[in-house]
């Protein structure tokens, strides 16, 4: 079947020229039996066009009908169908749409009636979201019964308690506390005598274990300002305190409240106190004067740590940052060791070493300006990182956590 038709055809010895074959395809018509007929059709023309009707819904491409392409709408409508049956869709009004949806009920959702609009707007805001306070001041009664019968309500000592409690028409037995006595009402007579015997001085000491304070096993006695508690070595299995070839009143150990400060110190044979051997001040810090030995060679070792900052001495930790440590150690004899995180965490942390020269310039860190209680301490451009490859790169300082552990 020919797909074309055309006017002039060649015969057997015709010349072929250029004019010949343009008048040839100029003067062509399509042959109406090479469409379908129902998307394509031959024009009167000659050429093909696209059948009205022709594109049915199986021709157009998913997506390929734009909202341009579509017919324009009224302003405030929509493309829908209101009716309840199978319909093309029109334009529907905007406030059409509610006439066909419900008001609301308990169990289905729907539209807020104008019943339902007054009554919203007729109740106050957090109406409905109440819920009692708690706590001190706010709390029911509690319950009363027969075991509460005659008693009273009585307050407790912490905020919200409180009970029923029977009414006291004396001082019950052991209800006698320390806070309810006066001061000085306890004297020698109301002391009960037991097989330990106490025994109080004019001056206000008190000896346990026999009648004379010079004899006693244990000792509360005031020097001056300072209270004191003595205990004596040459009981049976007491603890002995005692110095190599003293006398008997020299195996005494004095426990002396100071200024806030807790010492203990040797009594001479006169129980006068002998020069502050070991102290705890009120920081919870133990101050021992003198050296401490072992086997008669100085044996003293301390230790101070920063413990874990990104800031010290006031100054953000940083590339070629200068901080200043106080560790009060009293010795310029001290060892410094650095450790980098990138938390205040001992997980993962790296020892910095000494300052070295690399390709990023110096690296690590240098001690200057060391004194007996503090020293500058220098961060140079970054510190050596030695990465699990056994390579090493230099890392900065900025935003890192340090913490400097000084020993002396």
């Amino acid at each position: 079947m020919a797909v074309l038709n055309v006017q002039d055809e060649f015969q057997s010895g015709d010349n072929v020229t250029a004019t010949n074959l343009n008048n040839l395809v100029k003067d062509a018509s399509f042959n109406a039996d090479t469409t379908d007929n129902s998307t394509l059709e031959v024009h009167t023309s000659g050429y093909l066009k696209v059948k009205d009707a022709g594109v049915q819904t199986q021709h157009i491409g998913d997506d390929q009908v734009t909202y341009a392409k579509m017919q324009d709408v009224a302003a405030l409508s929509v493309i829908g169908n209101n009716t309840n049956a199978t319909a093309t869709p029109t334009a529907i009004a905007i406030d059409d749409l509610k006439d066909n949806i419900s008001n609301a009920t308990t169990s289905a959702d729907g539209l807020m009636s104008s019943t339902d609009k007054n009554k919203l707007d007729n109740i106050d805001d957090n109406a409905n979201n109440y819920s009692h306070p708690t706590g001190d001041g706010n709390l029911h009664v509690p319950a009363t019964g027969d075991s509460n019968n005659g008693k009273v309500l009585t307050a407790g000592s912490t905020d919200g308690s409180l009970s029923w409690t029977a009414i006291q028409t004396g001082v019950a037995d052991g209800s006698v506390t320390t806070a309810k006595l006066a001061d000085n009402a306890v004297t020698a007579a109301k002391i009960t005598d037991t097989d330990t015997t106490f025994n109080i001085s004019s001056a206000g000491d008190v000896g346990v274990g026999v009648a004379s304070e010079s004899a006693s096993r244990m000792l509360l006695k005031k020097d001056g300002g300072n209270n004191q508690l003595l205990l004596r070595s040459n009981v049976a299995n007491w603890v002995s305190f005692q110095d190599t070839g003293a006398a008997v009143n020299q195996q005494l150990v004095c426990l002396v409240s100071d200024g806030g400060n807790l010492d203990i110190r040797q009594l001479n044979d006169n129980l006068s106190l002998k020069a502050i051997p070991l102290q705890i001040d009120t920081n919870g810090d133990l101050i021992i004067t003198g050296d401490i030995k072992k086997g008669g060679s100085d044996y003293a070792l301390r230790k101070y740590s920063t413990g874990w900052s990104n800031s010290h001495g006031s100054v953000t930790v940083a590339n070629n940052s200068t901080h200043t440590i106080t560790h009060n150690l009293g010795t310029t004899d001290v060892t410094v060791a650095v450790y980098v995180n990138s938390s205040a965490s001992d997980t993962n942390a790296q020892l910095v070493p000494i300052a070295s020269a690399s390709t990023a310039g110096h690296t690590g860190y240098s001690i200057t300006s060391l004194s007996s209680n503090s020293f500058t301490l220098q961060l140079a451009n970054g510190y050596p990182d030695l990465g699990t490859n056994g390579l090493c790169s230099t890392t900065n300082y900025t935003s890192l956590f340090i913490k400097v552990v000084t020993t002396g």
